[in-house]
């Protein structure tokens, strides 16, 4: 038997020699004997995912899926539509009995139509040109946004009408309804027409609000709404309508939501479809001014695989979906003005956006006293003109200054939110003085501690006198175009005051000096002078301020 002194002296001996530790702390060098030993144990274990690969990976993820979403387009062209069209049901034009025709275009014909075997109630397009195009649109939307346009079922070739001619493309699409957001237009009590229709029997609202501006504004506010989530889940997709308007939107009675028709003049930007650079396919009463959805420079569309990886970059250097988002602010003031609801009266409101280089506010200063809607102009007006800044932003001149589709759904008209202004007014009260009453420096007096603070804030700036804040000055280099000094000295005015309306101020009373106020003749027709304009103007073009005396006697004491 061994003592305990040998057992101590074995112990000792066999830590020495690194009997059960890792080579990590033994170094032995034993290759042999590290090898035996689990990755673990030796510290030799390499990570799954470096910190700088983790980065790599996250970035190459984010980039594919960013709209219009590479890695979606890639399951879909190789997986899911394979799938769909492989279950799908060949039908012909034998299978139908045609009914009555609904519509009739520049590319084709729709007809009503049953279902011989089922009974089933469907419309069918015959298509003379870019048929191809809307089987495309038509296939992807079924699958990525299926929701937002009618049930399409398929397609197949028909008969030529005279004998070597190209044989045109029928397509089918389960019936959901008849009538058109046009067809409700053109009904003179427009739109509390579509009450019934959009609100359920339990809701009060708007039904328990008079005739009048805010109850339209409710109607008029669930249609856009509806408008924009459809161009949300399109765009999402890639695909650009471009032919956004009242008769392209269809009411299905089962949903109660509209929904997109006619995809022929559409582009599909993921995959490059239907799309050629210097080409465009629009209606000119609804066409963004830019015309072409992406630059002219743009080539053609590679072999899908590549045009999906590039996608992402064109889509985010372009912005293709502010063209129908033009398109959008078009139909909304078609949805306020009872004037703009005819084929004439929108086409003159176009050609006077033009007349005004396709500034809303040009065209209010304008236009303005010609157009006698009183609900129109209270629809835009109400909660401090949040309906007619909801209208400039959607018709910008230059697209990258329009909302995209989500974003336009969190705007102040969508959402029903009071100004900023006026919440802080409910919080911080301050006493009002009388209308005409002023304050020493000869400001009116304010029925808030925030609007007085903002007035301040706008009037303390460059020039002791009463200045332009950097953010005013902005405003004009961005949106100013005069022709002369005195124009400018008129323009400067007007975005100062117009700014404070905007956040709520209705009583910013403007001290130019009588010999200011003059209209001179001037370059410029389209930006008459007025001493109470309805808001900033909206021309695009950089021009920098003359110094001296501009800003100095701008807000001079009467």
């Amino acid at each position: 038997m061994r003592t305990i002194a040998q057992v101590s002296v074995q112990d000792i001996f066999d830590v020495s020699t690194g009997v059960g530790l890792p080579c990590t702390v033994q170094n032995c060098g034993d290759m042999i004997y590290r090898s035996t030993l689990d990755l673990e144990l030796r510290r030799e274990l390499k990570p799954l995912l470096t910190r700088q690969g983790g980065v790599i990976l996250g970035s190459i993820l984010t980039f594919f899926s960013i709209t219009p979403g590479a890695i979606p387009g890639y399951v879909e062209y190789y997986v899911v539509a394979p799938i769909v069209d492989r279950m799908r049901k060949k039908r012909t034009l034998k299978d139908f009995t045609l009914g009555k025709k609904l519509g009739e275009g520049g590319f084709g014909v729709v007809y009503f139509a049953i279902e011989n075997e089922t009974g089933d109630e469907f419309v069918l397009k015959r298509a003379d040109d870019y048929g191809e195009a809307e089987v495309w649109m038509n296939r992807r939307m079924q699958i990525a946004c299926g929701q937002a346009c009618a049930p399409y079922v398929g397609s197949w070739e028909g008969e030529p009408k005279k004998k070597g001619a190209y044989p045109p493309l029928w397509l089918a699409w389960k019936y959901e309804g008849g009538r058109t957001l046009f067809d409700f237009l053109k009904d003179k009590d427009f739109p509390y027409n579509l009450e019934p229709y959009l609100f359920t029997d339990d809701d009060a609202y708007p039904r328990n609000l008079e005739i009048g501006s805010e109850r339209a504004s409710a109607t008029i506010r669930a249609i856009m709404s509806q408008c924009l989530d459809l161009l949300v889940q399109t765009h999402g997709t890639g695909i650009v309508h471009r032919d956004l308007k009242p008769e392209n939107l269809v009411f299905d009675e089962n949903t109660r939501k509209f929904k997109l028709i006619d995809f022929g003049g559409s582009a599909d930007l993921r995959f490059g479809v239907n799309y050629v650079p210097k080409q465009f396919i629009f209606d000119p009463r609804y066409a963004a001014p830019e015309q072409y959805i992406m630059s002219t420079q743009t080539p053609e569309a590679p072999f899908p695989p590549i045009a999906l990886a590039l996608s992402p970059v064109l889509w985010q250097l372009n912005l293709p979906d502010r063209f129908d988002m033009y398109s959008l602010g078009i139909l909304y003031l078609q949805l306020c003005f009872k004037g703009f609801r005819t084929d004439a009266g929108l086409q003159k409101l176009r050609k006077e956006l033009t007349a005004n280089n396709e500034s809303l506010s040009a065209w209010r200063r304008a236009n303005e006293k010609n157009i006698r809607d009183n609900e129109g102009w209270e629809i835009l007006d109400a909660n401090d003109q949040a309906g007619w800044e909801f209208a400039r932003l959607l018709t910008k001149k230059i697209p990258r200054r329009r909302p995209p589709a989500i974003m336009a759904k969190l705007d102040r008209f969508m959402t029903r939110r009071p100004s900023l202004l006026k919440v802080f007014d409910r919080l911080i009260p301050f006493p009002a003085g009388g209308e005409n009453e002023l304050n020493a420096d000869g400001t009116p007096q304010y029925d808030s501690f925030v609007s007085w603070l903002l007035f301040r804030v706008v009037r303390s700036g460059t020039d002791s006198s009463g200045g332009f804040t950097e953010a005013q000055l902005r405003v004009f280099e961005e949106d100013g175009n005069p022709e002369n000094l005195a124009d400018a000295k008129q323009f400067l005015g007007m975005v100062a005051s117009e700014e404070l309306l905007k956040y709520g101020i209705s009583k910013a009373g403007r001290t130019i000096a009588d010999r200011d106020k003059k209209v001179e003749k001037v370059k410029n027709t389209n930006m008459p002078v007025k001493n109470n304009s309805d808001a900033d103007a909206d021309n695009d073009v950089d021009v920098k301020p003359s110094k001296g005396g501009l800003f100095k006697k701008l807000f001079s004491k009467n």
